[in-house]
């Protein structure tokens, strides 16, 4: 008996010899495996470009659209005083005068907030690009090209301007 489990297992050695049991090693990807997984790969990469660019997009025109949000909310509360201060009972006129002064104020601090700064025109040198000449007038005491009035205030905004001063210049006579 003995010999017939040395032949059974003498069979079962050989069988595992001659069928080995492979494991499950990992097998290379052929070349048009990694080809296609590449593509897939870039597909998805440049779909997720496309969607982040269409929601930067987005963000740019949402900004640009509410972007005078925080000046009109500062804006609107100008008009409440000025509302209130048309709808006041005053003593006399100086008192309505001082209330204008406050809201004045008001406007020119909420401009500088901003970046808005008016442009020094009277007694400066003439300058084309940040005041406008309507008059001329010639005074011996004053240097020629140079503001003698401002009819209308200037501004600029950051480096830019948005209005030219309105002024009279001082100009030899010819």
């Amino acid at each position: 008996m003995a010999k017939k489990n040395t032949a059974a297992s003498e069979d079962v050695t050989k069988e595992e010899v001659s069928n080995p049991i492979v494991e499950d090693a990992p097998k290379e990807p052929t070349i048009d495996e990694q080809l296609q997984q590449l593509k897939d790969q870039m597909l998805r990469d440049r779909a997720e470009l496309e969607n982040f660019k269409r929601r930067m997009n987005e963000e740019r025109i949402k900004e640009r659209k509410y972007a005078q949000q925080n000046l009109l909310t500062k804006l609107v509360g100008i008009l409440d005083n000025l509302e209130r201060g048309f709808n006041a009972e005053y003593a006399s006129v100086e008192a309505f005068k001082e209330g204008l002064k406050s809201v004045v104020k008001q406007v020119e601090l909420t401009l500088q907030e901003e970046s808005v700064t008016e442009i020094e025109a009277y007694q400066q040198p003439f300058d084309a690009t940040k005041h406008q000449a309507v008059m001329t007038d010639y005074n011996p005491e004053i240097a020629d090209q140079t503001v003698i009035e401002v009819f209308q205030k200037g501004y600029m905004y950051k480096d830019r301007i948005l209005r030219p001063s309105m002024v009279k210049v001082n100009q030899k006579e010819n």
